[in-house]
């Protein structure tokens, strides 16, 4: 039989001024470190904005140090060796007490678990922070960069009136996920004896043996802290305004569905309609002109293409947009638009498996058809034109319809390159409102849904109606 909870030993006396007192140094170190980390990510962007090759590789270099070493080791590292190597009398000053020195709350700060637990904390999630803002900052529009630029600003100008506004905006929810997570993680201040929230909790354990009760009351502080918190931050962030201002440039679901369309830039499903249009319209006749070739000519040939489809069906598609993403800018010597460079990479991808389901369909014909049309006085190109396409393409209908399903399909991956699909739309859009991403990606995905369905069904009932009709 489990004994029952027994509340008083953790909610009165001495438990409960633990308690109160942890979750009120938690509340502390955390605006401390949420502080510091953000004024660390500002200073790193700029440095990285405006410091050179120089400045990108310390940039570079920090991120990757603290982002992979546990923050445990480095909050033991800051506390037991980087606070000993500081001169004794800055030591000293810390260890007296001062007046000023007391937040509200009786919370001091100005102690070596304090000032150690907040400089850790800053310092791991200032590396999180500066990707996190950086991603923000590219979603910003070239050209504004360039317009400051041209107009005498500086880089640190730059980054602070044109940049940092709309990057923020930008990448505020996941920002916020960043500063709930410091909050989280300044449970392993513990380690070094901090007595925040967690610190206490396991005090109250030793104390009576309540531990079961402890840390049921610590798990509901710091879920409230967090919900807090994140209510918070999402209302008082910079997402608000451009909700604001979005509602005033376009209806979130006009921007879903075409984009800037009216400024001559598609997005959302018609683009994401227009590449696999325009990729259909390259790999069919591809992939049909590639089967041709390997049916009629054999040897050196086929082997050479079925060597080409199987590299680019042996790889990732992902791969493939990345090498046309940066090969391609290099052949033609200028920048193609990102959802042209999609367009054709989709396009090679697909002809790979359009000249395979083509060829078996060429393949599987009766060889006598073939004979007869040369004894009829045909060319074997009219042959394979005139007979054995159309009865070949017509077999393998329902495989290409899979194809072209997957390709339509494939279109979200326009997003590793910031091509604005219906994807890339639907997570910009959830940036902006920050409220109710559920709806968002289930609508996202109910039109992929619809459209691959739709596209099916169309093809099912022309191939069943060609059936009847025989």
């Amino acid at each position: 039989m489990t004994p029952m909870l027994d509340w008083h030993g953790v909610l009165s006396g001495q438990p409960l001024q633990w308690i109160i007192s942890g979750f009120l140094t938690t509340i502390w170190v955390s605006v401390a470190g949420i502080l510091l980390a953000t004024l660390l990510a500002v200073l790193l962007l700029a440095l990285r904005l405006g410091g050179g090759r120089a400045g990108r590789g310390l940039v570079a270099a920090w991120v990757s140090l603290f982002r992979n070493t546990p923050l445990l080791v480095q909050l033991l590292f800051w506390y037991f060796a980087a606070w000993n190597l500081l001169p004794l009398a800055v030591k000293e000053v810390v260890n007296d007490e001062h007046a000023w020195s007391i937040l509200p709350g009786n919370v001091w700060w100005l102690t070596p678990e304090f000032l150690c637990s907040m400089w850790g904390l800053g310092v791991f999630t200032s590396a999180f922070l500066v990707e996190e803002i950086a991603s923000g900052l590219r979603a910003v529009s070239h050209g504004q960069r360039e317009a400051a630029l041209s107009q005498g600003f500086t880089p640190w100008q730059e980054l602070r009136f044109i940049l940092l506004p709309q990057g923020l905006a930008n990448a505020w929810q996941p920002i916020v996920g960043q500063y709930l997570n410091l909050m989280k993680l300044s449970s392993l201040a513990s380690g070094i004896g901090f007595a925040e929230l967690t610190y206490q909790v396991r005090q109250i354990e030793s104390y009576n043996a309540h531990a079961l009760e402890a840390f049921a009351v610590g798990t509901a502080l710091y879920l409230a802290l967090g919900v807090a918190m994140g209510v918070a931050l999402t209302r008082l962030g910079p997402g608000r305004k451009l909700q604001r201002s979005a509602r005033h440039e376009r209806d979130n679901l006009d921007y879903l569905l075409w984009g800037r369309l009216a400024e001559g830039q598609p997005g959302g499903v018609a683009l994401t309609l227009l590449m696999a249009i325009g990729a259909t319209l390259l790999a069919l006749p591809g992939g049909i002109a590639l089967a041709g070739l390997a049916w009629r000519y054999g040897g050196l040939v086929r082997r050479l293409l079925f060597l080409w489809a199987e590299i680019i069906r042996g790889i990732p598609l992902i791969f493939v947009i990345f090498w046309l993403w940066y090969l391609l800018p290099m052949l033609t010597g200028g920048d193609l638009p990102g959802a042209v460079t999609v367009t054709l990479a989709l396009a090679w991808f697909t002809a790979a498996s359009v000249m395979h389901s083509v060829l078996a369909g060429l393949q599987s014909l009766p060889k006598g058809q073939y004979e007869a049309a040369l004894t009829q006085g045909f060319a074997p190109g009219q042959t394979l034109r005139l007979v054995l396409l159309p009865q070949a393409l017509r077999n393998v209908q329902p495989s290409l319809v899979g194809i072209f399903i997957g390709l339509l399909k494939d279109t979200s991956l326009a997003f590793i390159v910031n091509v604005p699909e219906l994807t890339t739309v639907a997570g910009q859009v959830n940036n902006r409102v920050q409220i109710y991403p559920l709806a968002i990606f289930v609508f996202t995905g109910a039109v992929y849904y619809l459209l691959c369905c739709g596209l099916s069904l169309l093809a099912s009932r022309r191939f069943t109606r060609r059936a009847t009709t025989r």
